[in-house]
């Protein structure tokens, strides 16, 4: 199970390293120690004379801009304390993300080696030489490839027992008139391709993959990346009429079922390559996006 957890934080006192409380001698002293704990309530005396009862924060070091779990930003410290006080069987498994403030956890080693992996299975497709059109480019089109996936996505059991991960990937071709417009003939012809592409990956590069009408799926050793092919001339005109702010009332509109097509093929692989892009800049974002 996931949950996600939004807090409105101000920004004036976001690494505010010293919480006060109420006095010592008020009767809101008591349901703030039970609150915090005795592990981290204390009384702290100040130089107007009165003395509260405070929580105290370690303050990360100034200049950082990634967080790391030996230097965890005020606001995780808080939450992750939080939780071992008042949830601890799920603060055992809680994977905290404080952002975007400026101030996150790394980004996982996981999502690193599912790039690195993913750029060697993007250099293996456009090497593919039996194809009879070009491969334009390969997009990421998983949540994972934006950091935003709140759960790993379990691939389908293969004959090795290895449990692997899955993850959409769309190959986009160079443009030809030759690709046809009428959807049906459009599938057969993909499915073509996808039956091309699998018995090259396996013949020349020794790499297993698994073959529908819909889709291919290309197993590495931690990850299988799932193909569909996407070609700009097949959703042109579903695009065209779905951007067409000068549209008429009463104009026909597409489907739903193209207009999932145009988002899965066309828009969201764009977008997952934009937020990739975005937070390797701001890394804070990994756990906002």
């Amino acid at each position: 199970v996931a949950v996600v957890v939004g807090l409105r934080l101000d920004a004036l006192h976001l690494e505010r390293a010293l919480d006060r409380g109420p006095s010592a001698e008020s009767e809101e002293a008591q349901r703030f120690r039970a609150f915090w704990g005795p592990e981290k309530s204390e009384l702290r005396r100040f130089k107007d004379g009165s003395v509260l009862e405070c929580a105290v924060w370690a303050k990360p070091p100034s200049g950082r801009s990634v967080e790391g779990k030996r230097q965890p930003a005020v606001v995780t410290q808080i939450v992750g304390h939080l939780l071992k006080r008042h949830f601890p069987e799920v603060a055992a498994d809680a994977e905290i993300l404080a952002g975007p403030v400026g101030f996150v956890q790394n980004l996982g080693d996981r999502e690193r080696r599912l790039w690195v992996a993913f750029e060697a299975f993007r250099a293996h497709l456009c090497h593919l030489s039996s194809l009879p059109l070009s491969i334009k480019d390969v997009h990421p089109a998983d949540e994972s490839f934006s950091y935003t996936a709140l759960l790993p996505r379990g691939a389908p059991a293969a004959a090795d027992g290895v449990s692997r991960t899955l993850h959409d990937t769309v190959v986009e071709f160079e443009s030809s008139g030759r690709w046809p417009s009428d959807p049906e003939a459009a599938r057969r012809v993909a499915g073509a391709m996808l039956l091309q592409m699998k018995e090259e990956l396996q013949t020349d590069l020794g790499v297993e993959a698994d073959v529908t009408e819909t889709f291919l799926d290309v197993r590495y050793p931690e990850f299988v990346f799932r193909i569909r092919i996407f070609h700009e001339h097949e959703l042109l005109d579903v695009a065209s009429r779905v951007t067409d702010f000068q549209a008429k009332v009463g104009t026909s509109t597409p489907g739903g079922a193209e207009l999932e097509r145009l988002r899965a093929l066309w828009w969201r692989p764009r977008i997952r390559t934009a937020l990739h892009a975005r937070v390797l800049q701001q890394p804070a974002l990994a756990g906002a996006a």
